[in-house]
């Protein structure tokens, strides 16, 4: 059977949530520290039974969501895992005594909310440098500052061409070339 629990962590101003398996090991763990700011998309405050979260999410990690990951990109994408939605907790959770349960419906919010954290926080570190580049990332939009529109690139028989603009009759297309 499913136990969802919360608990003050070892520190202050820390609230850790668990979704324990029958063995005891955390299948979904949601940690908020009040010393980590809260994103603008994230809640402002999120209240679950008698406990208020107040803190941004240091933690959103969940044991199925980890092993898809590493299935579908090996172990290098552990770090990137780790850094966008914290490190999970390995082994059985000591669940100390009076840590209250809650509700299905009290985790899946607090959940929603420490996933919502995760994914607008700022990460200042990671497994690449500051500034690497990673394939698919943009680094100049072909319209410039404040500019709308949509763009592609093709590669034809003269070289890459682009083209852009905010509806088919206002295209413009160009040709560079060389590599």
């Amino acid at each position: 059977m499913t136990r969802r629990t919360c608990f003050p962590g070892p520190r202050e101003g820390l609230w850790l949530w668990y979704e324990l398996g029958v063995d005891g090991h955390a299948l979904r763990q949601a940690a908020f520290d009040r010393s980590l700011p809260v994103p603008h998309a994230g809640d402002l405050l999120c209240r679950a039974g008698e406990v208020v979260t107040d803190g941004g999410a240091s933690v959103a990690a969940a044991r199925d969501d980890l092993r898809s990951t590493l299935e579908r990109f090996g172990p290098d994408a552990l770090p990137f895992y780790e850094t966008v939605y914290g490190v999970l907790t390995d082994g059985p959770v000591e669940v100390p005594p009076g840590a209250g349960d809650v509700t299905g419906a009290e985790f899946e919010r607090v959940w929603e909310t420490a996933r919502r954290h995760r994914r607008f926080m700022r990460h200042l570190t990671g497994p690449l440098p500051e500034g690497s580049l990673v394939t698919g990332t943009v680094t100049v939009a072909p319209w410039g500052p404040a500019g709308r529109g949509w763009w592609w690139t093709s590669t034809g028989p003269d070289g890459p061409s682009w083209t852009w603009g905010s509806s088919p009759g206002a295209a413009r297309t160009g040709h560079r070339s060389g590599p």
